[in-house]
């Protein structure tokens, strides 16, 4: 039941939250989202899936900016808990205070613009 109600929260969270574009990840990240944020953010963090409670807890979040996105989703999570262009967090029990100052931070023109390109970019992908 604990796991079921923070896997819950976690998708409330997110599902409430302002992303502009939601990417699933593939391969080495299958469970994995990428949450895409006007401010040029982006949060990967596992799915809650309800038929495999684990996916509730204990996985990291990484956090980049848009730009870095499409080299550093290729890399494996071990990579990404080193590299100097990634931050990841736990699910600590104020993991969504910290995540929501990262969602907060104030969009520019430019990461408008750079979010938009990556979008286009991933969209032709798909095609």
């Amino acid at each position: 039941q604990r796991l079921e109600a923070l896997g819950t929260r976690k998708q409330a969270f997110y599902s409430t939250s302002p992303y502009i574009a939601k990417v699933i990840g593939l391969r080495k990240y299958h469970g994995y989202a990428g949450y895409i944020y006007e401010n040029g953010e982006v949060l990967l963090d596992r799915e809650y899936n309800p038929n495999s409670l684990s996916s509730a807890t204990d996985n990291a979040i990484y956090n980049m900016k848009v730009g870095d996105f499409e080299e550093l989703s290729k890399c494996d999570k071990q990579i990404l808990r080193k590299h100097s262009k990634v931050s990841h967090m736990n699910h600590s029990p104020r993991w969504e205070d910290r995540v929501q100052l990262i969602i907060d931070k104030p969009a520019t023109d430019e990461s408008r613009e750079e979010v938009h390109q990556l979008i286009k970019r991933l969209k032709e992908k798909e095609i």
